[in-house]
């Protein structure tokens, strides 16, 4: 489960993935909105218990 929380136009990811490619697409994303001028990538590959 991953959070997006935005403060001024800096969005800081928090949170579990399963692996590196999607917290990497996670951060290119975010990066891709219109108004984000930063990127704090805090997302944590690990595995995710239900």
């Amino acid at each position: 489960m991953a959070c997006i929380s935005e403060v001024r136009w800096i969005d800081t990811l928090i949170g579990r993935v399963s692996s590196q490619a999607i917290k990497d697409t996670a951060e290119r994303l975010a990066r891709a909105t219109k108004g984000v001028k930063d990127v704090n990538n805090e997302l944590v590959v690990g595995k995710i218990k239900p």
